[in-house]
């Protein structure tokens, strides 16, 4: 009986454990940046689809180290063709929010790959 209050015991506290990590205020936030990983993409409109009021992006995106990660993500306008933007992910939610940044802005490795399109 004992033996079976520590088993159960210790199914609580990493049930616990695993909720907190997953599920932690900072990572339900979406424009928190705490506990994502920030991706950096060029907004082309001929990756863009549209539907239910929606215009959903499929595009190239770039870590502060230059690598590359195909991201997914709607926005209920459309975006402005050629805008910089910074995308917060997580593994189960995708991206959780993105915003729009200058081209300084962007880490040094990203800007050698969208060194051809700075304005």
């Amino acid at each position: 009986m004992k033996r079976l209050f520590i088993i159960v015991g210790l199914i609580i506290i990493m049930i616990s454990a695993f909720t907190f990590f997953l599920f932690s205020p900072a990572k339900l936030t979406p424009e928190n940046p705490s506990g994502k990983k920030i991706y950096y993409t060029m907004v082309q409109n001929n990756h863009m689809k549209m539907g239910n009021n929606r215009y959903f992006y499929n595009l190239d995106s770039y870590n502060k180290k230059g690598s590359k990660k195909d991201l997914s993500f709607s926005a209920s306008k459309k975006l402005r063709e050629g805008a910089y933007l910074e995308l917060y992910t997580t593994n189960f939610r995708g991206v959780t929010y993105w915003q729009e940044i200058q081209y300084e802005d962007l880490p040094a490795a990203v800007k050698g790959i969208f060194s051809n399109h700075a304005k």
